[in-house]
């Protein structure tokens, strides 16, 4: 069972393009949490959202990272997307390019009845499900996001998204980025978008 696994977590890496076999940190989806990792300026972003219990009662986890990482730790920032300013210091600790632990310095409102971020008895660790080539996460911020086939056109297709979902980014061009979408049932959904789609990605602290 450690073998497959070994060679399951190999598989992954080595499917996504664009990123080297040695780099520190593997973009893409970690069950809740997508990652993604800028080579060229070490940056981490990423975006948890999850959600426990049925109507009328329910609890969501959500929140937005971000951090240099500098050998196999990064120091984050950690916000819900709308508010910046009430910035959760954390720690992201890479054991290897598809494992890794998040530990803000408190809970963020709504994740101790879904997921334990800052119990240390308790590690919040999550492994590589799916890998991709992706250089940063973003967040929606439009009420609805359509999908485009190219960067500059007015077109745009049927496809859409809406605020609060979290996308990969590709590559970008010209204030616009390439994005994928994972969360599409078992499709990923990829095109282009205009960046003022999007929350600002924030800076590393």
């Amino acid at each position: 069972m450690i073998r497959l696994s070994a060679l399951v977590l190999l598989a992954a890496l080595l499917a996504a393009p664009g990123q080297a076999a040695d780099a520190p940190l593997q973009g893409g989806v970690y069950a809740d949490l997508m990652l993604g990792y800028d080579p060229a300026t070490k940056t981490v972003t990423g975006y948890y959202d999850s959600g426990t219990g049925a109507p009328p009662v329910t609890f969501h986890c959500i929140f937005y990272l971000t951090g240099s990482l500098n050998g196999t730790t990064a120091k984050l920032r950690t916000y819900f997307p709308e508010t910046p300013r009430d910035a959760i210091a954390g720690t992201l600790t890479v054991a290897t390019p598809g494992q890794v632990t998040i530990a803000p310095a408190q809970e963020h409102g709504g994740c101790a009845n879904v997921q334990h971020f800052a119990d240390k008895g308790e590690p919040a660790d999550f492994t590589l499900d799916t890998a991709h080539s992706w250089i940063a996460v973003r967040v929606v911020r439009s009420k609805k996001a359509y999908f485009h086939d190219a960067p500059e056109t007015d077109a745009h297709r049927r496809a859409y998204l809406v605020q609060g979902d979290g996308v990969g980014v590709k590559a970008a061009a010209k204030g616009w980025l390439e994005i994928d979408y994972p969360n599409h049932g078992d499709k990923t959904v990829s095109g282009w978008m205009p960046e003022s789609e999007f929350y600002p990605a924030g800076s590393p602290p």
